[in-house]
């Protein structure tokens, strides 16, 4: 047989055996696209999460975190320093603001509570506030900016 009658039976056999893969290998309609699938990771990627530690002075009665109206984080009395939790924030973080209500015992001196805020992929930030000289109560919004 010559290289040319080869050549064609070769080719004529690839044809054959290639149109039935690309069928098979097509998407088929009942399949997500590309542009519909990562819904959950376009999601995922609206927010991030932040690691925060608290430390204090003394014995705290209470402990109350807020950010905004959705996030809160009440500590039980009793707790010691350090505390720590963590907090979900907008992936886009320019600027951090938590309201911080703490309570001490009546008469207590003064007394300091430090707020550390660690972002998944921004630097960590720290700020430290101290009560009146009365030092029952610290009501006070800790600001964070990157």
């Amino acid at each position: 047989m010559s290289p040319r009658v080869r050549f064609l039976f070769t080719l004529m056999g690839v044809l054959l055996a290639g149109f039935p893969l690309l069928w098979l290998t097509l998407p088929s309609e009942h399949e997500a696209t590309p542009e519909t699938a990562p819904t959950t990771e376009a999601n995922a990627s609206k927010h991030t999460q932040a690691y925060l530690n608290l430390r204090f002075t003394g014995k705290p009665e209470s402990i109350i975190l807020r950010y905004g109206d959705d996030w809160h984080a009440e500590f039980p009395t009793g707790t010691t320093s350090p505390c720590e939790t963590t907090i979900r924030l907008p992936a886009e973080l320019t600027a951090l603001d938590i309201e911080a209500e703490i309570l001490w015992a009546q008469d207590s001196p003064e007394n300091a509570v430090t707020l550390t805020v660690e972002p998944n992929g921004l630097p960590t930030k720290t700020d430290t506030q101290w009560t009146g000289p009365d030092g029952s109560m610290l009501h006070t919004i800790f600001s964070f900016s990157w």
